[in-house]
């Protein structure tokens, strides 16, 4: 049980970290910045027009972030999240982990962690193991809604955004990952 609590405790609190295609991204966590779809890393600027930003929240006040109004519309393109096996927490990070016993304990060694690429590759991994195991359908359609409407966007105005312009496509992935009964031991793979 403790698991599966950790899992959605854990994926909950990772998601906000997450910038580039949906929550998670095809990106690898890349040192100095936040994965993205292209693998390079982000520093988190932007605006919905893809120009540069000072890095603040960018608030859209009426219609969508590209102009269209409404909500999406748009097709449910796949988007494979790969598993990653490479580390890329701090050892310290591991050794707290196993100190553990409860999901808070969990939480608060991975948000210690020196890097934000811990947080990513987490964040990464539990959302392959949950595709894998029934939601990919679902991430499908929150990542290609995120893609339309919230590009280059970051934290919490991107997750405004999908509250906003992908609410029913954001409600069903939640849903899957809420009832998924699988126990994702794959986000260790981010400890050294």
């Amino acid at each position: 049980m403790l698991g599966r609590v950790t899992l959605i405790v854990v994926l909950l609190l990772t998601a906000s970290a997450c910038t580039s295609r949906g929550r998670g991204g095809r990106g690898t966590p890349e040192d100095g910045g936040t994965p993205t779809p292209d693998g390079s890393a982000s520093d988190g600027g932007g605006t919905p027009d893809g120009s540069a930003s000072d890095g603040g929240i960018v608030l859209v006040d009426s219609g969508t972030p590209d102009g269209s109004g409404g909500s999406w519309t748009g097709s449910c393109r796949f988007d494979l999240v790969d598993l990653i096996t490479t580390p890329y927490c701090a050892s310290a990070t591991t050794t707290c982990v196993g100190s553990c016993a409860d999901s808070p304990c969990i939480e608060a060694c991975l948000s210690d962690d020196p890097s934000p690429d811990c947080a990513a590759c987490v964040n990464i991994n539990l959302i392959s193991c949950l595709n894998a195991n029934g939601c990919q359908g679902d991430w499908d359609c929150i990542s290609s809604c995120g893609e339309d409407m919230c590009t280059g966007m970051t934290g919490t105005a991107y997750q405004t955004c999908l509250d906003t312009y992908c609410a029913d496509e954001n409600a069903a992935w939640d849903t899957c990952v809420t009832t998924s009964t699988a126990t994702c031991p794959e986000w260790q793979n981010c400890l050294p």
